[in-house]
């Protein structure tokens, strides 16, 4: 019975250490960056996100829901006028012993159109937006973490849509 109890004691702060924040950065054709409303070091000004999903040939997509914002009338304009120059995606997890963000995977993407923008209401009955954007290159980069806290590469995979072949150079 001690042991049920110390296990479901113990639990809150296991699922806390998994946690993993999302964060997004989109500049604009003019390489102006799309202010989020992301408040972690290292992510300022970043659009925090909700979900993140990847679709498309070859995973050129990538859906996502984030908190209503300015940034949600930035997205809908840019929608209407045409391509962002790039955009990085990070999602990260919490060091257990540090707290500190560290590095899950991130996605770099380049000549990117916005194919879909709209105000959801979530199954929480909270409203949200959700975007749908092709990149025309797209690149994963896939990070492990040793025991001291150093992260390495793990594996890094890219594809360019123009040229139909693998993208190596992000």
């Amino acid at each position: 019975m001690r042991t049920i109890i110390l296990a479901l004691l113990f639990l809150p702060f296991a699922a806390a250490a998994q946690k993993q924040n999302i964060f997004l950065k989109l500049n604009d054709a003019s390489g102006k960056q799309i202010n989020g409303d992301a408040s972690l070091k290292g992510y300022e000004r970043w659009l925090g996100l909700f979900t993140v999903g990847n679709g498309g040939k070859n995973n050129t997509q990538v859906n996502f829901s984030m908190a209503i914002a300015g940034a949600s009338a930035d997205l809908k304009r840019m929608m209407a006028s045409g391509e962002l120059s790039s955009g990085l995606l990070h999602v990260t997890q919490a060091d257990p012993s540090s707290g500190r963000p560290m590095l899950v995977y991130t996605i770099k993407m380049e000549g990117i159109r916005i194919n879909a923008c709209s105000e959801t209401v979530g199954c929480n009955n909270a409203m949200g937006t959700t975007a749908t954007i092709t990149a025309a290159r797209i690149g994963w980069t896939y990070y492990q973490t040793a025991s001291n806290g150093t992260q390495t590469i793990s594996r890094k995979y890219g594809y360019d849509a123009a040229t139909g072949q693998e993208w190596t150079n992000f």
